[in-house]
């Protein structure tokens, strides 16, 4: 296994992480909904493609009980690689451990759209919401500038149900 070595912003982004708990159960924070919490104290990192968001998207994932919301089948494939860099040896297929719920947004935004209270078929979004409560400490979103551009409603679903820390990368 090699060493793996954090950016000064992916540190600054673990601390923020660590300090979540301790935000938001200020006072303050306890007086806002959910939604206004978690959009007040969201992570939010925006730098150029190549530097460095998808590994930490899985390194996050791999540290913490989390959410991981990919984008398709080859953006998890490139998350699952990415874990070579801080997890197993070349020759050991890289795999999320049992505490990460990796889920597409393509599910969720699926889900959003299909599941309508009046119509009483609300199970599936129930089942899917629960990923994002039972353990979880982080949600992590990976690619989550072309999420915001094309669903804003899903990050906005995030931010509505997400009782950890909800970190928005790329």
């Amino acid at each position: 296994m090699s060493e793996f070595h954090l950016y000064a912003w992916q540190e600054s982004v673990l601390e923020a992480v660590e300090r979540h708990e301790e935000i938001s159960g200020r006072e303050s924070m306890q007086l806002l909904d959910n939604y206004q919490r978690n959009k007040e104290i969201s992570i939010s990192v925006k730098f150029p493609k190549g530097s460095g968001h998808t590994t930490f998207a899985s390194y996050l994932a791999f540290t913490f009980p989390s959410v991981l919301v990919y984008s398709d089948q080859d953006h998890l494939k490139e998350l699952e690689l990415s874990l070579r860099d801080f997890n197993c040896s070349d020759d050991q297929r890289p795999k999320f451990q049992s505490h990460v719920n990796c889920i597409s947004f393509f599910q969720i935004h699926h889900h959003l759209i299909t599941n309508n209270p009046r119509r009483g078929n609300v199970q599936d979004m129930y089942n899917l919401s629960n990923k994002f409560q039972d353990q979880t400490r982080i949600v992590v979103v990976d690619m989550a500038l072309r999420i915001q551009e094309c669903h804003p409603e899903i990050i906005d679903w995030l931010f509505q149900i997400s009782t950890g820390s909800v970190i928005l990368l790329g």
